[in-house]
């Protein structure tokens, strides 16, 4: 009997036609989003929503040894809201009338493996508190067991439903299988593990398990693998491992604490001292592997490997902090298992005894024997460190697969393709289950394993919400509006649409009589987002109201928000450019703009519709023409972008050559801006008017073609052709050879000159401009050819000739003076 998961009754108040046409429409390749579906509820109404249903089952012990193995099993069952009370289950829960349908649950289950009368399962209460505070006893209880008995871990309320985790200890009495004794693989067997609730007639359990409004048989789509009790020279179906029982082995309560052992709590355990929270204590865990057949083919097992895997968004993932790969463990080869042996043989997570020299404690991770960041040199384990290290949903589960050989040691045979399945799963997957392989592919590797362990820490099955943000609460559309938002990769996401006289309740939102109309439903794309289209033809007025839901593993979530959608007119949008930003020629690019040189566009926008578009306009425009409106030509393919409802600030970058293109129609613009919608509908353009200049050209320097000897001069025009305006204004800055500097202003005219400093030498002298918007042309180089008699010619003004009068001057007057003075003195000699 298989279970119908993320379910929906449908009872269409649409045509079946217009379902069809609907379902005709989601087909069609290439939309990209889900199209429209009805129905009235997102939840199965009536009597049927008190049947207990099994949503996932996280771990059960599939391959079972008679001579050793008892029924394991860890599960998640949906039941009515409040149908059960976790402090005693049988019971009528406390929130449910007298007059109510339900009545707890009960679980029973098949000894002898047969549908024959069940045994009912005790149960052991692990969420005990005390002052109202969880204590941990119950945790310590359960790992104590020994008996048939089962316990609930966790409840996950939903809406109209509860999610119970539940673990399930049972002893079996299987019959033998001497038929079947050589069935490699074991013999694929039914087992029957019934949840019951409440008869709605008496409010007691009813005694017929076949009444399906009230029992599943929660194992029915999970048969197990039966290996049978044999000896002797056979392939006695395979090699086997055991989940354990009773005292064999004792582990740390004295019970069978390595299946659904909870350390959600701190708690007290076998010592003064509690363990704390998220810590599973030495010796909670075992493996044993062994081979009951003395044949020659492959009937020794003498290793094996073990990996921890965990739940992540309810995906089997390698538990990272414990074994990101599979861990080989080496035994001596074991025949067959007594009871007895049991102890001396395991693996644990234990310290090493003295005796264990040839094996590798599962305490242990990696051929060099280091502890895992999980791993305490005690054996104890962290899963609370491992869950929060990963992100991992807090359900951990031990799975162990043997390595098989010939009593030679060989392995020839073993690991064919028909029997490396059985005796080297892992022969083609060395480092077990990985996190870049497929869901089948590691659902196959853990199906050929031994799950013998399993742990809990703060698990829980529940599925947040989706949520809706696009587009934005209470946009105006036009029509057929898409809503997406966001998920749990791989779920179902179904959106809802409120109906007239079932108005949603904020503060009931999980309501099934207030769920609305299905719209459609999509699956959570892996990164976490959906889309879904309302084609609903009949909405083009008023305000409507959505919200979701999504299913992954049989479990639902509950409502996301709410978001309403108004359909008609939408009110005027405002938007305006309101500043630009020019780039300008520098001169260390030779009067070219700098690289990646963009012309900014600033503006405002409050568009009130998801999907509308920006459009910036930019016209030719003097101050007389301001009112000239734009043109498809003068649209900004740059400054076209879609833009989310809501005021906001936008901007957007345009390359030069844009404007430049466009320059001998002169450098002024007006700036407009406007939004179009999805229908193509465009709004009004913007009042506000940005007129702009937008000049990126430097002036053009242009020298006279007959320079006097003693200047230079020439003529400036900007823009740069010969016929337009001249540059006046323009700063000229002249750079001479010997590295002084003279700056000037052109007139009116854009005329300028400049005289040669005296004695100036020949040599490159250079002109550049800046003009008043702020371009600079390249240095213009201009040869200086200073005339040699310019400064070589007497009574010329030359500096050179003067000094060299005076000097004669000075040298005739000397010698005047030196003969007079020999005069004299010649004189004075005779007398």
């Amino acid at each position: 009997m298989k279970t119908n998961k993320c379910s929906t009754n449908v009872r269409s108040p649409i045509p079946v036609t217009f379902v069809a046409l609907s379902l005709v429409i989601a087909l069609l390749p290439g939309l990209g989003i889900a199209s429209s579906a009805y129905a009235d509820s997102p939840m199965p109404q009536g009597e049927t929503i008190y049947k207990p249903v099994l949503t996932k089952m996280l771990a059960y012990n599939r391959h079972i040894d008679i001579a050793n193995d008892e029924i394991r099993m860890d599960f998640v069952l949906r039941v009515a809201h409040g149908q059960v009370d976790v402090s005693a289950p049988q019971f009528c829960a406390k929130n449910v009338s007298a007059s109510g349908r339900s009545c707890g649950l009960q679980l029973k289950y098949s000894y002898y493996g047969n549908s024959g009368l069940p045994t009912s399962l005790g149960y052991v209460n692990t969420k005990t508190s005390t002052n109202g505070k969880p204590d941990g006893t119950g945790a310590v209880a359960w790992s104590k067991n020994r008996d048939n008995k089962y316990t609930i871990q966790s409840v996950d309320e939903s809406g109209e439903y509860d999610y119970l985790t539940i673990s399930i200890e049972a002893d079996i009495s299987y019959a033998f299988l001497p038929n079947d004794q050589n069935a490699l693989g074991g013999v694929p067997t039914q087992q029957y593990v019934y949840a019951i609730v409440g008869n709605e007639t008496n409010n007691g359990f009813t005694s017929d398990l076949n009444d399906t409004a009230h029992v599943t048989n929660v194992a029915a789509d999970y048969p197990i693998q039966l290996y049978s009790n044999c000896a002797g020279n056979y392939s006695c179906n395979g090699p086997r491992s055991f989940v354990g029982w009773d005292g064999y082995p004792s582990l740390v309560g004295g019970g069978q604490a390595n299946w659904g052992m909870s350390t959600n709590t701190s708690r007290r355990l076998l010592g003064p001292r509690p363990i704390e929270e998220g810590i599973a204590p030495p010796k909670s865990f075992f493996t044993s592997w062994y081979h009951p057949s003395s044949s020659s083919s492959c009937s020794q097992v003498t290793s094996y490997y073990f990996q921890w895997l965990g739940l992540k968004d309810g995906v089997w993932v390698p538990v990272n902090d414990l074994t990101p790969q599979a861990q080989q463990v080496q035994q001596s080869p074991m025949s067959a298992v007594a009871a007895g042996t049991v102890q001396s043989q395991a693996a644990f997570n234990d310290v090493a005894p003295a005796n264990a020299s040839k094996r590798t404690l599962i305490a242990k991770q990696g051929s060099s024997g280091g502890l895992s960041p999980a791993q305490a040199a005690d054996g104890s384990i962290n899963f609370k460190k491992a869950k929060e290290d990963q992100g991992l949903d807090g359900y951990f589960k031990l799975v162990t697969w043997p390595q098989t050989t010939n009593a030679d040691g060989s392995q020839d045979g073993c690991s064919t393709s028909e029997n490396k399945d059985i005796y080297n799963p892992l022969s083609d997957h060395p480092n077990g289950v990985q996190q870049d392989m497929s869901v089948e592919a590691a659902d196959a590797l853990i199906k050929n394993g031994w799950t013998i362990d399993t742990a809990y820490y703060k698990y829980s099955v529940s599925l947040h919400a989706p949520a809706i943000d696009t587009p934005a609460d209470n946009v105006h559309v036009s029509k057929h509006p898409v809503l997406s938002g966001t998920g749990t990769p791989g779920a179902e996401v179904k959106l809802y649409a409120e109906v007239a006289g079932q108005p949603i309740d904020p503060a009931d939102p999980n309501s099934s009589t207030t769920a609305g109309r299905l719209v459609g439903s999509v699956v959570v794309s892996p990164d976490g987002r959906w889309s879904i289209q309302d084609n609903d033809n009949q909405l083009t007025s008023g305000t409507q109201r959505y919200h979701a839901i999504q299913c992954k593993d049989g479990i639902d979530s509950s409502f996301s928000n709410i978001l309403a959608v108004v359909f008609g007119p939408s009110p005027a949008p405002t938007v305006a450019a309101s500043s630009i930003s020019i780039p300008h020629t520098k001169r260390e690019y030779g009067g070219e703009l700098a690289p990646a040189s963009k012309v900014k566009v600033t503006g405002t926008a409050a568009p009130v519709k998801a999907g509308d578009k920006l459009e910036v306009y930019a016209t030719h425009a003097t101050q007389s023409t301001i009112g000239v409106l734009p043109t498809g030509d003068d649209v900004i393919s740059a400054c076209t972008q879609v833009i989310a409802p809501g005021r906001q600030t936008w901007s957007c970058d345009i390359d030069p050559s844009f404007f430049l293109r466009q320059v001998s129609s002169g450098d002024t613009y007006v700036f407009r801006a406007r939004l179009v919608d999805s229908d193509g509908q465009y709004s009004d353009f913007s009042v506000d008017q940005t007129l702009v200049r937008v000049d990126m050209t430097p002036p053009r320097i242009v020298l006279d073609q007959k320079l006097p000897k003693d200047k230079i001069s020439g003529k400036i025009y900007n823009p740069p052709a010969e016929d337009s305006a001249s540059g006046a204004g323009t700063a000229i800055t002249v750079l001479w050879p010997d590295r002084t500097v003279t700056e000037i202003v052109a007139d009116n005219s854009g005329n300028w000159s400049v005289d040669i400093p005296e004695g100036m030498p020949s040599g490159e002298a250079k002109v550049a401009a800046d003009d008043a918007a702020g371009n600079q042309t390249g240095w213009l180089s201009v040869m200086l050819n200073v005339p040699e008699n310019h400064q070589a010619l007497p009574f010329t003004g030359g500096r050179r000739w003067c000094a060299m009068i005076l000097a004669g001057v000075f040298l005739v007057a000397y010698i005047l003076a030196c003969f007079c003075r020999s005069r004299r003195y010649n004189r004075k000699v005779r007398t």
